[in-house]
């Protein structure tokens, strides 16, 4: 019985491990699900924009700018990943449990990083992608509304 339940100990830095890995793979689920709700919202069609049009006899200006609204949303994405990682993780309360390698001294280096494992994904990388250009394409869409209609007033 004994030697069963050394077995089992030793086993326990695996599944220590496991269970930290499951966590990180269910917040990285929750991640993405939070970004695609954010796409979602900006893909749906909208009868009043997200900034203002100012018109005098020179120029046109938009605010807040594109850059603003691109900075705006890099800026969320990464609050969004902040979230996550600061969620406290299992590993942390169980490291006197687990084993290390010879010259591993540093145990923080062997766990997985979830604002890496999310940011070099292909999907994140997609959707990020995918959020620049629609407003891109927003802002240059309303650009020529606004110059036809305004052309119209002239």
């Amino acid at each position: 019985m004994l030697g069963i339940a050394n077995k089992d100990k030793d086993k326990l830095h695996n599944f220590i491990r496991l269970v930290d890995y499951m966590t990180i793979e269910v917040l990285v689920d929750i991640n993405f699900a939070s970004v695609k709700t954010f796409m979602d919202e900006m893909r749906k069609e909208r009868k009043t924009g997200l900034f203002n049009i100012s018109i005098n006899e020179q120029q046109m200006t938009f605010m807040p700018d594109e850059e603003e609204i691109l900075d705006l949303i890099e800026t969320t994405l990464k609050d969004m990943i902040e979230i996550v990682r600061g969620i406290p993780r299992f590993i942390r309360e169980f490291k006197e449990y687990l084993k290390f390698n010879q010259g591993e001294d540093d145990w923080m280096d062997n766990i997985a990083d979830i604002g890496k494992i999310i940011t070099r994904s292909v999907e994140y990388i997609a959707i990020k992608s995918e959020m620049q250009e629609k407003v891109k394409v927003d802002f240059t869409v309303a650009a020529a509304y606004v110059e036809e209609n305004y052309k119209k007033v002239r």
